[in-house]
């Protein structure tokens, strides 16, 4: 069973957006500012999740979050790493350095 399971209806992307803001610690200004909405709207965000996860405050809704599944640990999220991105640039043949002197010496 998922995490969304447990909710009689589920989170929108937004709340889910808001509600690991909130388990990070942000205040709803912080959380406005991030997401570039306003204070009021946060608010009115959090009443949503709270609703969906029968809980009354921004504590319980973590935990609730937390049990559900629907918070991603910082290690379930995979690194990037350049190396393993393909591309179809050339091969660099010549080193650049040195080449502004050159356009200006003439």
């Amino acid at each position: 069973m998922g995490g969304s399971d447990y909710l009689p209806e589920p989170l929108t992307e937004r709340e889910l957006d808001i509600l690991r803001l909130l388990a990070e610690g942000l205040t709803d200004r912080e959380i406005a500012q991030r997401l570039v909405i306003a204070q009021g709207t946060v608010k009115w965000y959090n009443k949503q999740i709270y609703q969906k996860l029968s809980v009354y405050g921004r504590k319980q809704a973590v935990a609730r979050a937390g049990q559900a599944g629907l918070l991603k640990s910082q290690l379930d999220i995979p690194e990037y790493n350049l190396e393993n991105f393909k591309h179809n640039l050339p091969v660099q043949l010549t080193s650049f350095v040195g080449r502004q002197t050159r356009l200006f010496a003439d």
